[in-house]
């Protein structure tokens, strides 16, 4: 616990009014465990990006990241959602849940990029990589969430 403590002083910087918060998700993919070793420190709109990237069960059928499944009267289709600037954007219905997420992928990519150029002055420089770096998988083996 002291160790943490002390990790946790000696790694903190500021991110102008943003609020920091303990990231295990950015350095080591699908982490369980808090430790010096195992996580980094983050600006909270970082933080929430990074965390949204986890698959989520609709109902009978496990989708990909970003796509939620829309029932039609003539069909099934598949639409990737992400939210961009604050506003949910509604990416094009697709046939497949691998074409909407397709979609969703290219949005997402595009976000962490252009987030991780944002911050990069604030960043330590091994925080910034991990971040420019990050893939975004269609399924993970952690959380579910919408």
């Amino acid at each position: 616990k002291e160790k943490f403590i002390e990790w946790y002083i000696q790694n903190h910087y500021e991110c102008g009014y943003e609020s920091m918060e303990i990231d295990k998700d950015l350095l080591i993919r699908n982490n369980k465990i808090y430790s010096p070793e195992t996580c980094c420190i983050l600006p909270k709109t970082l933080n929430m990006l990074i965390s949204g990237c986890h698959k989520h069960q609709d109902s009978d059928i496990y989708l990909p990241l970003g796509v939620n499944r829309i029932i039609t009267k003539e069909r099934t289709k598949f639409r990737g959602v992400i939210g961009l600037d604050g506003k949910i954007q509604l990416l094009p219905l697709r046939n497949t849940p691998m074409q909407a997420f397709n979609d969703y992928l290219l949005q997402k990519n595009a976000q962490l990029m252009r987030m991780a150029e944002q911050y990069k002055q604030y960043l330590p420089e091994h925080i910034y990589k991990a971040l420019a770096s990050y893939e975004v998988y269609p399924f993970t083996q952690t959380t579910y969430c919408v």
